[in-house]
């Protein structure tokens, strides 16, 4: 919805490219989370050509260490992205009432990540650790779009519903993989 609505809302390149890097980030970070991370996509992958497949990073190895180099990458990157989603609030919400609520609700969601972070059983935990972020970006995202209403014409917002639901149902058929994965992994 950002991307959607920095370009109806902005004409110059540069608040554009801002609202439109904290969603390069997240297509960037689960692509990363999928293929290099994700034993279900590997598994899936050498059942289609029929070789095992080596994982290109061991996932206990990364998080059972001291931190090193390739940590401090991960966490440069994170703060980069916080500090760009901050800065596409400030630009999306300049002129809106509603400004101070949308820094609210993405701090705390962004607070929450850190706060998780910090939780022994974080990695046990998998993505029920995310769900107070998601909760934030929900809310946020229903501040985004009464902020948006009245500049979207019907058709934009039929287009812009269309574009949620394939997002939605992306998410939903990669939830169910991972069920899938998991009762071929059980047997």
């Amino acid at each position: 919805m950002v991307w959607i609505f920095s370009w109806i809302k902005y004409k110059t390149m540069i608040p554009r490219i801002i609202c439109v890097i904290p969603f390069i980030f997240c297509l960037g970070i689960n692509l990363i989370r999928i293929v290099l991370f994700g034993q279900k996509f590997t598994r899936v992958f050498s059942e289609l050509i029929g070789k095992n497949i080596v994982y290109p990073i061991n996932y206990w190895d990364l998080v059972n260490v001291a931190p090193e180099m390739y940590h401090y990458i991960i966490l440069l990157f994170m703060s980069v992205f916080a500090f760009f989603l901050i800065l596409m609030t400030f630009i999306l919400f300049r002129n809106s009432e509603q400004k101070w609520i949308a820094f609210l609700v993405l701090g705390a969601g962004i607070v929450s990540r850190i706060v998780i972070g910090f939780s022994p059983t974080v990695f046990a935990s998998g993505s029920r650790t995310f769900l107070f972020i998601y909760v934030a970006l929900v809310i946020y995202g229903i501040l985004l779009y009464q902020t948006f209403k009245p500049e979207l014409t019907d058709n934009k917002q039929k287009i812009l519903v269309r574009f949620l639901c394939i997002f939605a149902i992306i998410g939903y058929l990669e939830s169910i993989s991972y069920l899938f994965y998991l009762n071929i992994y059980l047997v």
